[in-house]
């Protein structure tokens, strides 16, 4: 039997640019972090919650704190990697999640008051502003601040600008904005963004982030 000789068929070349495999190994990240959120919150941590109930009839109270706090610290783990309420409740649900837990409690009227979000952003992009807020906040000594906003504004070409204004008290020394940049500039990078710095009088300071809309490429 002759075998026949196939044809080979032109196919496109895929055709990527440097800001696509930036967004590509972002995105690659975030499902990575999704997936040992996962792992940590219905796995260990139930495991964890489970001998914390045996704990309080068999074990001693020094053994049962040991275990309570190790289940804290595996919840917040999972949540600093990617929080539940993000794939139940939305961006804003995280955020304001997010907040409580670096400020110990923010009542909902005041969250409402400093954050504005656009309307209609994609899951890339959600993910994308959580992540920035995140290594944002970890710049900042809560006992220094004395007051803060959040605005994402779309501007004109698909896109966006991310704002943080930080009022910090003025009787201390200013955050440098070299804290700022070595927490963000790896993930503002990831995304192909620009980041800008503005200060002003009163140890005021705004961290400005335009990125392109669509980063899911």
């Amino acid at each position: 039997m002759e075998i026949p000789h196939l044809k080979p068929r032109a196919l496109e070349p895929i055709v990527e640019t440097e800001d696509d495999l930036r967004k590509a190994i972002f995105l690659d990240f975030e499902e990575e972090k999704a997936k040992l959120a996962e792992f940590l919150h219905d796995e260990v941590a139930q495991l964890l919650f489970q001998l914390k109930n045996q704990s309080e009839h068999n074990f001693n109270p020094e053994l049962q704190s040991e275990i309570s706090q190790a289940l804290e610290r595996v919840r917040n783990a999972s949540f600093e990697l990617k929080p539940r309420i993000f794939e139940t409740l939305g961006l804003f649900a995280a955020l304001k999640e997010l907040f409580s837990k670096r400020f110990n409690y923010i009542s909902h009227e005041a969250f409402n008051n400093f954050i504005k979000l656009s309307d209609n952003l994609g899951d890339a992009m959600e993910s994308a502003i959580f992540r920035l807020t995140q290594q944002t906040l970890d710049c900042l000594d809560v006992d220094l601040l004395r007051g803060l906003s959040m605005n994402v504004n779309r501007l004109d070409d698909g896109i966006l600008c991310l704002t943080y204004g930080f009022a910090f008290n003025p009787d201390k020394p200013s955050i440098p904005r070299t804290d700022f940049a070595e927490k963000l500039r790896s993930v503002v990078y990831l995304l192909s963004g620009k980041m800008i710095f503005r200060e002003y009088e009163q140890n005021q300071l705004e961290v400005v982030i335009y990125l392109d809309e669509d980063i899911s490429a």
